[in-house]
């Protein structure tokens, strides 16, 4: 189901599946991060369920803090909950999954230079230092990655423009910027939130580039179905 245009990047609040036929395959990003084999065999096997729970404070300053609750309907996996504070400080976080991980959470805009052009992009303080130039363009929709090989992608990132009391977008567009670094295996997932069209439908994606302790690295795009 598209998502309903009333679903914006602050308020993510819903139930979600992920979309398998329309994501990067997950189990070479698992890989990298060291997961089991038997973990990715149970994620290969079932639904991936969402439910985003949005909340804002107003003080000291305004902070928006989005927790998500990830299940298996049939079983296969045992729930996880982690919670996301978009202030940019450094936080850690630990599961059955992914171990102990340090993540920074933010949100970003296009750059007022990019409105007056028109072409507005997320403008990103990317983290990850390894790849170049390609991570940039993959992480702000400005590329693709399928089959292997980056080619243009003409769509992106939507750029819709917020207007609340905690903040007014306007044309410069809304998206979340995370890193994430692995306590114990040392690999890194720099990731950017947002919403693009897919098959004439909107979508929730998330644009993510994992690298290894090593070096290696995998670039995904996970896109989300709207439940309710």
């Amino acid at each position: 189901m598209a998502t309903p245009c009333e679903i914006t990047i602050d308020k993510l609040n819903g139930n979600w599946i992920l979309n398998k036929k329309l994501s990067t395959e997950i189990d070479p990003i698992f890989k990298l991060q060291g997961i089991n084999w038997l973990l990715r065999k149970a994620v290969a096997l079932t639904d991936i369920c969402l439910k985003i729970s949005t909340s804002h404070t107003n003080e000291p300053e305004p902070i928006t803090t989005i927790e998500f609750l990830q299940t298996s309907p049939i079983g296969k996996l045992a729930s996880t909950t982690e919670k996301r504070v978009l202030n940019g400080e450094v936080r850690y976080h630990s599961d059955y999954i992914f171990g102990t991980v340090t993540s920074q959470s933010c949100f970003v805009q296009g750059s007022s230079e990019a409105e007056n052009v028109g072409l507005v992009k997320p403008e990103l303080g990317v983290q990850t230092k390894s790849l170049g130039s390609d991570l940039v363009k993959f992480l702000s929709g400005e590329i693709t990655f399928e089959d292997r090989e980056l080619f243009t992608h003409f769509g992106g990132f939507l750029v819709e423009g917020i207007h609340s009391g905690q903040r007014k977008t306007r044309g410069r567009g809304l998206w979340v910027h995370t890193f994430e670094r692995s306590i114990h295996s040392g690999w890194e997932a720099e990731q950017t939130w947002g919403f693009e069209m897919i098959n004439g439908n909107r979508c929730f994606t998330r644009r993510v580039v994992v690298t290894s302790a090593e070096g290696k690295h995998v670039y995904a795009r996970l896109v989300y179905d709207f439940i309710r």
